[in-house]
């Protein structure tokens, strides 16, 4: 496997762990329930192939041996016992007679055995007791072979579900966990500038029938478009808050200017009419002469009216007008000159 496959394929180590180990675990579980099952049969056909050949012994020989005794033939009796030591499993037999052994041949086993004792009566003579004899049957020698069994299978099934386990990963890994991975890159790097880039994974797509990946990018596609339609009404919303927020402070200004206005306007009647009153209440203002009379006359009424000059005209005639009387408010002086207009 090249390094950037293998790069892929761990990247999401936890999953890829978890999916191994569910495997492997399970598998396991599974073959060692098979296994003990297969073991099992073996070890009870083993136990039941000594037990059948005994049982062919008791059924086939005792009568034969009974007679090569009775006879005193022993080599006949000798035959028959090497052909019962060539039954499966038989590995031991030994003739007793008379409370001493006769004949004694295999060898005697210590663990794994059936032993059976039968006795030797010759049936056609009131079925005198001839002796006894002694069979035992071994299975170690399966349990062997089903310790070597067993060895060979687990080793075989192992190799077999770390197989399952990585083609299993190579599979998931191309169908789910790299576009898993993609889908987690496109989220973690997704942000209002990428927003207009849609996800798109590198796999066929049956739109009419979408599996699960399909729906899962659907899904994000259809709130990345959600979320930028969100904020393009936002900031459409932001823009027109802020024009209203523009006319209203205008408005508010030309509000504040009116009001000043209207207030500056406010005060310069009261003050005019508080001029007027003051000059209409006092009657001595003429009371030195009629020229101070008509300066402090302009005077007020140049404070009043807030203009920086103001004079006094006389008509000579329908033609012409005579200014008689001037006063600058910023040198706050009176000019006597006169001056006139046709």
């Amino acid at each position: 496997m090249k390094p950037v496959l293998q790069t892929q394929l761990f990247k999401n180590k936890r999953l890829t762990i978890t999916l191994v180990a569910i495997v492997f675990i399970v598998s396991t579980i599974f073959t060692v329930i098979q296994t003990f099952f297969v073991l099992k049969s073996d070890y009870e056909k083993s136990i039941k192939m000594v037990n059948k050949s005994i049982q062919q012994i008791k059924e086939t020989r005792l009568e034969a041996i009974s007679m090569a005794i009775w006879q005193l033939d022993s080599d006949q009796l000798n035959i028959l016992i090497d052909g019962i030591l060539k039954l499966p499993s038989i590995t031991y037999i030994k003739i007793i007679e008379n409370d001493s052994s006769i004949i004694e041949k295999g060898e005697k086993s210590q663990h794994y055995i059936i032993e059976e004792m039968f006795d030797l009566v010759n049936k056609n003579i009131e079925k005198i007791k001839l002796g006894t004899m002694y069979i035992q049957g071994s299975y170690e020698k399966n349990i062997e072979k089903l310790i070597d069994k067993t060895i060979k299978t687990m080793f075989i099934e192992t190799i077999k579900v770390f197989s399952i386990a990585f083609i299993l990963v190579l599979i998931v890994h191309k169908l789910i966990i790299k576009h898993l991975i993609a889908m987690a890159e496109y989220t973690k790097n997704l942000d209002t500038k990428r927003l207009t880039t849609a996800l798109k994974l590198v796999k066929k797509e049956d739109k009419n029938n979408p599996d699960t990946i399909d729906i899962v990018v659907n899904a994000i596609n259809t709130m990345r478009l959600n979320i930028l339609n969100d904020l393009k009404e936002q900031k459409k919303a932001k823009i027109e808050l802020e024009e209203i927020n523009k006319k209203l402070e205008e408005e508010i200004k030309v509000r504040k200017k009116i009001e000043k206005a209207a207030l500056e306007q406010k005060n310069r009647i009261q003050e005019q009419y508080n001029t007027i009153v003051k000059l209409t209440v006092e009657n001595n203002i003429f009371e030195k002469s009629f020229k101070d009379g008509m300066y402090n006359l302009l005077k007020e009424s140049a404070k009043t009216l807030h203009v920086d000059r103001i004079s006094f005209w006389k008509f000579e005639d329908k033609n012409t007008i005579q200014c008689i009387y001037r006063y600058i408010v910023d040198e706050d002086k009176y000019i006597n000159k006169n001056k006139t207009l046709d």
